[in-house]
């Protein structure tokens, strides 16, 4: 970022920390880190800083306008109104009770609605941001009512989760998820945390993901591939503990608590799909594979989905691999 609006990031920090309630300024930090990491652009980051919190950001209580276009831009200043917005919204649903699957549903037209009027998704993404930040904040408070607790929680998962989840924001996603299960079930979570591995499960999946990588990289079977992309994530403690609920399994037969995602790309969608198979047979040669597969390839989905599925074992732990082409 230019000089001039690093300065300009630091002069909203520094108005917005000096506003804040010391038990609100760690959120300040936890926004700012979020979206960084989605490479948010400087007017985000800006408008990010200056709304976080439980006070008003423009109007009576807060800064005109105008204040703000002459300190920090138009972008900015139209950011802040259209996260306002958003804010109004989300003060009908923490008023209107418990969160019925109709009033989700309502939340879920009014947010996209809103999303829709606006410039783009920024001002969207930057409140997420912000609402993951005040979730994790205060799932790490124990001391509020508990149908407080439920409905803030069930506003994390039910809502804001399934607004990043449309939107592609995969971290702030989890974040929401798990701070909601940290809420809601904290023994549970740690339980399945300490299962899962934590930092070390993510390296594990890393690992298996550098020696895919160069396995496939070094396949003579795979000429005239002409692009090829290998990513893995470890299956958050709040995903696997869905699925355990929702198809009634023990930790041990959840098996893609583990996943690695192959996608590939040849001179032709014929050739392509050839090459997805060949890929599972050099997955085969380097891992051993279960024998449940999904071929979804040949067979697709109703709804026009086309991958390959199976489940791989590496030293003792099961992945569940995806392949597919750039097209699927």
């Amino acid at each position: 970022y230019p000089p001039g609006c690093v300065m300009a990031l630091c002069a909203a920090v520094r108005h917005r920390w000096l506003q804040l309630p010391k038990e609100e300024q760690r959120s300040l930090l936890l926004t700012l880190r979020q979206l960084r990491y989605l490479e948010a652009s400087m007017p985000a980051l800006v408008a990010g800083a200056l709304s976080v919190g439980s006070g008003p950001v423009l109007g009576a209580a807060g800064l005109e306008r105008k204040q703000v276009e002459a300190a920090f831009g138009q972008g900015v200043a139209t950011l802040l109104v259209e996260l306002q917005q958003f804010v109004a919204i989300e003060r009908t649903l923490r008023s209107s009770g418990d969160l019925s699957p109709g009033k989700v549903d309502l939340a879920m037209s009014l947010f996209t609605a809103q999303q829709s009027q606006s410039r783009s998704t920024e001002s969207l993404i930057v409140f997420l941001a912000n609402k993951a930040a005040e979730l994790r904040l205060f799932s790490m408070r124990g001391a509020q009512a508990q149908k407080e607790r439920v409905h803030r929680a069930m506003l994390g998962t039910d809502v804001y989760a399934a607004l990043a989840n449309l939107l592609g924001l995969g971290r702030i996603k989890d974040e929401l998820e798990d701070a909601a299960f940290e809420i809601l079930h904290p023994e549970e979570r740690q339980e399945l945390r300490e299962l899962l591995g934590g930092p070390e499960g993510e390296a594990l999946v890393n690992s298996a993901v550098r020696e895919l990588q160069k396995a496939l990289e070094n396949g003579k079977r795979l000429k005239d591939l002409s692009a090829l992309r290998v990513s893995g994530r470890a299956k958050s403690a709040y995903s696997t503990w869905k699925k355990m609920k929702q198809k009634k399994l023990c930790f041990e037969e959840v098996l893609d608590r583990a996943a690695i995602r192959v996608i590939l790309d040849a001179p032709t969608a014929e050739r392509a799909e050839e090459l997805c198979f060949e890929v599972r047979g050099i997955l085969a040669e380097l891992w051993s594979i279960r024998a449940r597969q999904k071929d979804y390839i040949n067979n697709p989905k109703p709804n026009g989905y086309r991958s390959l599925h199976l489940v791989a074992e590496r030293h003792g732990q099961p992945f569940e691999v995806q392949i597919r082409t750039e097209e699927m």
